[in-house]
């Protein structure tokens, strides 16, 4: 008898498979029991009934999940028609069944996941952590205290199409001839950000030996280099592309939150310390700065923009679709879209800019159920700390690099410190969280050139962290 262990799963830790020849002269015939081992059908994890081997045989007594008995000699084998492939998607059995199993009840802890996200930013510890990280921590939290199971279709749904279809939602304000046109002196600092986004990514990675300590490593990095370029979106569309498990994604999310609450204190020291004056404050809350581009209508009309947009956003998607399986690159369906309805916006700007703030919110929704699905699918949680540390410093290097490169070319340049800490939180939070700095310091003539570029991190960071991805970091 050969044996072969098969690599442990989340769900099937104690999974063996074993191959063993037919005794001779039985032609497929099953030994004879002995004693309480007996001939049984295939258990239920077996796609169909007429599948079954032959000599698929399992102990009775006590039961087996998958785990099969031939014999006196008590030796295990594996039902033939058991592909491990099977085991490797969530088809085995759970040792334990987790509270909620019905694909309803799934949804409505996701979706109760996101909106705790959403609502825990009306605090500061909330505001602090940011909503997308507190949905990821819930759904982990409850995936592993077994209120639902760290597998299931929901999952792969999320991960298709609701993600899929917020990436247009989020870009339909991407036109790229009013970014060059309107955006100024604030481009040329928001490049110098995104090249020391670049510079600090391959730094920390060589200097912490991340591909030596770390899990996926180098997809990670590149991941977080899209973060840090354009924003959120781009981190998971990165991990996308490169196929990230959800363990990966959720680590570094965690990474990455915890570092930028501390660049964002050490970026408000600075515009204290060295930005000048603007107009006064508004008494507007500093999200509500980005309704002077596209204010949302109420009533009727609201619905009526959710409506159009979502429309939108799925045609959008469903030529993608069409696209990347014509040319066989169906990884790729993040990017071609991301690519598509940038080249729609700057088309048709005026078509998708009265939806832009509406797919915006709608966007921040569906993310939000992204998210949690990460933290649900993410595994064990210890698993998700094990690298952390590393990510943690890795995040650290590569922020601060951007930021000191940023703060030495705006320098050498002679561009305004307050330009060049607009550019630097447009690289690192995305245009919401730069609409809001600019809102608290007042400098209010700022405001469309920081929306414009962080809405640009939004379109090219995809593109960037990808190729840096495959061209400098696998290779290191």
């Amino acid at each position: 008898v050969s044996r072969k262990t098969r690599p442990r799963t989340m769900q099937a830790a104690v999974l063996r498979t074993y191959r063993v020849d037919a005794p001779a002269g039985s032609a497929g015939r099953p030994p004879r029991a002995s004693g309480r081992l007996r001939h049984t059908p295939c258990p239920p994890v077996t796609r169909s009934a007429s599948a079954c081997s032959p000599l698929c045989t399992r102990l009775v007594e006590p039961p087996l999940p998958v785990g099969m008995i031939h014999g006196s000699s008590r030796r295990l084998v594996a039902c033939a028609s058991l592909e491990v492939a099977a085991v490797t998607q969530g088809l085995a059995p759970s040792l334990s069944s987790p509270l909620i199993q019905s694909t309803w009840g799934v949804w409505a802890v996701l979706l109760s996941c996101g909106a705790g996200g959403l609502l825990s930013e009306k605090y500061a510890l909330g505001r602090a952590m940011t909503a997308p990280l507190v949905a990821t921590i819930l759904a982990l939290i409850l995936s592993n205290a077994g209120v639902i199971s760290h597998l299931s279709p929901v999952y792969n749904v999320v991960n298709k199409y609701i993600l899929t279809l917020a990436i247009p939602l989020l870009l339909f304000s991407a036109n790229l001839g009013e970014i060059l046109r309107k955006a100024g002196k604030m481009m040329v600092a928001f490049i110098f950000g995104a090249f020391g986004t670049l510079l600090g990514t391959v730094l920390a990675y060589w200097v912490l030996n991340l591909g030596a300590n770390v899990h996926e490593a180098w997809k990670i990095a590149a991941s977080l280099c899209a973060r840090h370029i354009g924003g959120a979106v781009n981190y998971v569309a990165v991990s996308d592309v490169l196929q990230m498990s959800p363990n990966a994604v959720a680590t570094g999310l965690a990474a990455d939150n915890c570092v930028c609450v501390v660049y964002f204190l050490a970026l408000f020291a600075l515009a204290r310390m060295w930005g000048e004056g603007g107009e006064e404050a508004s008494e507007r809350k500093p999200d509500d700065a980005l309704a002077d581009a596209a204010p949302l209508r109420e009533g009727r009309g609201f619905v009526t923009d959710c409506s159009v947009a979502v429309a939108a956003s799925a045609s959008i998607c469903a030529a993608s679709s069409a696209i990347v399986s014509f040319f066989g690159v169906p990884q790729n369906m993040l990017a071609v879209t991301t690519a598509l309805v940038v080249l729609l916006a700057s088309v048709f700007p005026s078509l998708f800019k009265s939806l832009s703030n509406t797919g915006e919110e709608l966007a921040a929704v569906l993310l939000q159920i992204f998210f949690a699905a990460v933290g649900a699918a993410a595994g064990n949680i210890m698993s998700v700390l094990q690298d952390a540390p590393f990510l943690f410093l890795f995040c650290l290097i590569q922020i601060f690099v951007h930021l000191g490169f940023i703060l030495a070319a705006g320098k050498l340049f002679k561009l305004e410190v307050r330009q060049v800490l607009v550019a630097s939180n447009a690289n690192i939070g995305g245009p919401t969280t730069a609409a809001a700095f600019i809102n608290t310091f007042g400098w209010r003539q700022l405001l469309v050139p920081g929306i414009l570029v962080g809405i640009l991190g939004y379109a090219v960071a995809t593109f960037l962290s990808v190729g840096l991805g495959y061209s400098v970091l696998r290779h290191m």
